[in-house]
């Protein structure tokens, strides 16, 4: 029962809040094609889990920025890129900062995630790396 409300909470949201990303004109058409599956790491690679290729849409809330930074309490639609236990990559069309805290709607549960790193793609696309904080995305507990 608890799965089915979220699952209609998130695609209610999904349809409300209008995306604004534009995504670069390399992946224009081809972002959404199914390719999934576990991601190559890298010799050097410091991650903690393997990261496992989702393309979709997602909901994020930013729950605490920095002093400096004035934020808006809006809704905003992201594209998921990958995720693992214990983070995500997505594509936001505005720029965030390492340590800013959200809360991230993901298709089967919302995890609270810490931004780590933001690099400018174009306008209005920015790759974001975050990590969770306090839980793990169960999706990928093995």
């Amino acid at each position: 029962m608890l799965v089915d409300d979220y699952q209609t909470q998130l695609k209610a949201m999904l349809e409300e809040v209008d995306c604004r990303i534009r995504l670069p004109e390399k992946w224009a058409g081809t972002f959404f094609v199914e390719r999934g599956g576990v991601q190559p790491t890298a010799y050097d690679e410091r991650r903690r889990h393997v990261r496992v290729e989702v393309r979709t849409r997602a909901i994020l809330h930013i729950q605490k920025s920095m002093p400096c930074i004035s934020r808006r309490r809006v809704t905003h639609q992201i594209y998921t890129r990958n995720i693992s236990r214990s983070g995500v990559g997505f594509l936001h069309s505005e720029q965030l900062y390492p340590c800013e805290l959200c809360e991230i709607w993901l298709p089967d549960q919302k995890a609270m995630i810490e931004v780590v790193h933001c690099r400018y793609l174009g306008e209005c696309c920015y790759a974001i790396g975050a990590q969770t904080v306090g839980c793990e995305i169960e999706q990928f507990v093995t």
